[in-house]
C-alpha cells in the first residue's frame, strides 16, 4: 500500500511539473506573440506566429514580460530571428534568440476548379476563400469586382490563388481577329481589311496582314478593332 502511495505522488508531481511547464512554454510564446504585434502594430485576425526555436530554457524561469529586438526592421514576414529579454517584476532575468515563422492569412479569390490558359475569369471558376498569402510574389486577388476583363496567363491549378501574376486584361486585339487597317497621313486616308497576327492593348505595335495584297504591316492598336499606320 505504501508503494502505491508513492506511485500515486509521483505520478501525480509529474503531471503537476508538466503542467507548470506546459504553462510557462505557452505563456512564453502568448508574450512573444503580443509583442511582435504591438511592435509592427499588425492586425491579430490577419496573422499566425509560430515559435520555431528558443535558445534558452523559459520552463524554468519565472517571468512576467518579455520585450523583443528584431534583426531585421522591415516588416515581419516568414521565418525570422527576435532578440528577446525576459522580465519579473521589472528586472531583466534572462536573454535569449528565439525564432519564428510569421503567417499572413488573406480572404483571397481561388480557382473553383482547373483554368486553362487564355479563359476568361470570373465568378463561376473561382471562389473566396480565407488562404495563407505568406510566400506569395504578386498581389492576391480578393474581390470579384476586379475580375472585370482578366484571363489566365498561364493554366491555373484547381485551389490555386488568383493574383495579378497568374492572371491579366484580356488583350484589346486577339491573333487572328479581323481588323480594319487605317492608313493615315496628312494628305489621305485609306481603310482596308486585315488580320491581326498578334495580340495587344491599344497603344502596342502589332503586326497585321492586309486582306487583299497580303502584306505583313506594323500599326498602332487605336481601340478594339482598328489598327493605324503611320504615314510619311
Amino acid at each position: 500500500m505504501k508503494n502505491g502511495k508513492w506511485i500515486c505522488l509521483i505520478i501525480i508531481g509529474l503531471i503537476l511539473m508538466t503542467a507548470a511547464n506546459s504553462f510557462s512554454e505557452t505563456n512564453f510564446e502568448r508574450l512573444l506573440s503580443e509583442s511582435i504585434i504591438n511592435f509592427y502594430d499588425l492586425n491579430e485576425y490577419d496573422i499566425e506566429i509560430e515559435l520555431r526555436s528558443n535558445h534558452f530554457n523559459t520552463e524554468s524561469l519565472d517571468f512576467d514580460s518579455l520585450t523583443i529586438k528584431p534583426m531585421s526592421q522591415s516588416k515581419p514576414r516568414g521565418l525570422l530571428s527576435f532578440k528577446v529579454a525576459l522580465f519579473n517584476e521589472g528586472q531583466i532575468i534572462k536573454e535569449g534568440q528565439t525564432r519564428v515563422k510569421v503567417a499572413y492569412f488573406e480572404e483571397v479569390l481561388i480557382a473553383a476548379d482547373r483554368i486553362g490558359r487564355h479563359k476568361i475569369i470570373n465568378s463561376e471558376n473561382c471562389i473566396s476563400k480565407r488562404m495563407e498569402t505568406t510566400s506569395l510574389t504578386s498581389n492576391p486577388l480578393t474581390s470579384e469586382n476586379s475580375l472585370a476583363e482578366l484571363w489566365a496567363k498561364r493554366s491555373i491549378k484547381k485551389g490555386q490563388i488568383l493574383s495579378s501574376g497568374s492572371v491579366e486584361k484580356i488583350p484589346t486585339i486577339l491573333t487572328g481577329q479581323g481588323v480594319s487597317i487605317l492608313y493615315k497621313s496628312s494628305i489621305l486616308e485609306i481603310s482596308a481589311k486585315g488580320k491581326a497576327m498578334e495580340s495587344g492593348y491599344v497603344g502596342d505595335k502589332i503586326r497585321i496582314k492586309n486582306d487583299q495584297s497580303k502584306r505583313i504591316l506594323t500599326g498602332t492598336i487605336v481601340d478594339g478593332e482598328t489598327v493605324k499606320i503611320a504615314g510619311r
